[in-house]
């Protein structure tokens, strides 16, 4: 075949190669993410939204204002995160997730600036960090605050935050029995009481 010829078709086939095959993936990953959702919104009611590449979540409405489950995609290698967001901001930054070797040694070394909140249960097994550490330790002292922060990271949660539009649970290993409605209720109760809306 002439080379004239050839080489066009191979760039074509090569182009379409490299857009077809991440538009599949991402097909792949927004299909499993809208069961998953199909799943969550079956057992919780509430309005499933799905994105193509970023955001999907089921929306919730209660007493205490808008609750978020949400999966988001880790990366294309990776699993999605498992996230429950309560949309009242706090007016404030916080996060408070276990302690490890690795941030005790941060701590020790003053690279790592935590909040203390002068609980030794909280101190020694969880690190906080905040915007307004007078706020951070207020918040947590809170009526079943401390609980409910117990109960997300001693259930396989990470993280903690309070974000601009709200405060978050996340999981990133999270597990199909995650998924169950007493599960799922018993998180979402847990955050109602964390955001001081039971």
């Amino acid at each position: 075949m002439d080379p004239k010829i050839w080489n066009p078709v191979l760039d074509g086939v090569g182009i379409i190669l490299a857009i077809g095959i991440p538009l599949v993936f991402l097909w792949r990953r927004r299909r499993e993410r809208l069961e998953k959702l199909t799943r969550l919104t079956a057992g919780l009611g509430g309005e499933a939204k799905v994105g193509w590449i970023g955001d999907s979540y089921v929306r919730l409405r209660s007493a205490g204002g808008e609750v978020r489950v949400r999966l988001l995609p880790a990366d294309l290698q990776g699993a999605d995160y498992l996230e429950f967001q309560h949309m009242t901001p706090l007016g404030f930054n916080l996060s408070i997730a276990k302690a490890d070797a690795a941030s005790r040694t941060l701590q020790r070394w003053g690279l790592f600036q935590v909040v203390k909140t002068g609980d030794p249960g909280l101190d020694d097994h969880y690190v906080i960090r905040g915007s307004d550490p007078a706020r951070v330790t207020g918040f947590i002292q809170g009526p079943g605050r401390r609980e409910a922060i117990d109960y997300f990271l001693r259930s396989g949660f990470n993280l903690i935050q309070a974000r601009p539009d709200g405060l978050v649970a996340q999981k990133t290993a999270y597990q199909s029995s995650d998924f169950e409605p007493a599960r799922l209720r018993s998180h979402l109760e847990q955050l109602g009481r964390l955001a001081g809306k039971p």
